[in-house]
């Protein structure tokens, strides 16, 4: 199990692969997650136009933006495709509101939507890629 903390190097890689795949598909929400139960992390993405219906149609989308910024510090198997219409999806973005400032939010030991996280990061929209 991976206990170890979300590092700026990993939130700036998986920043660099939301400016990426915003290019392919409009991203409504992004969020590193870590479970209680699990302790690993992953980076949760809410695409625009996909439900729960559609969802497994749209991994292409991630593998593509995944090779194209070939960062050692991202693994696009640790990506998470999540419907805007899933209970996930609303609790974070109940978190942030409609009118969320662009900067990041980082909470600890909450419930969101009967998930029990142990630690949640949520990138600012629209996305800020550090260089």
């Amino acid at each position: 199990m991976d206990q170890s903390p979300l590092v700026n190097e990993r939130i700036n890689a998986g920043a660099k692969f939301l400016a990426e795949l915003d290019r392919i598909a409009p991203i409504k929400v992004a969020f590193w997650l870590k479970k209680s139960e699990v302790r690993q992390w992953y980076l949760y993405v809410a695409l625009e136009q996909v439900n729960r219906d559609n969802r497994s149609a749209n991994y292409g989308k991630l593998i593509e933006a995944g090779r194209q910024i070939r960062d050692p510090n991202f693994d696009v198997f640790e990506v998470k495709l999540v419907g805007v219409d899933e209970p996930l999806t609303r609790g974070v973005l109940g978190i942030i509101g409609p009118s969320a400032d662009a900067v990041p939010v980082r909470l600890y030991d909450r419930i969101i939507a009967d998930v029990s996280a142990a630690e949640i990061y949520i990138y600012p929209m629209p996305l800020a890629v550090a260089n």
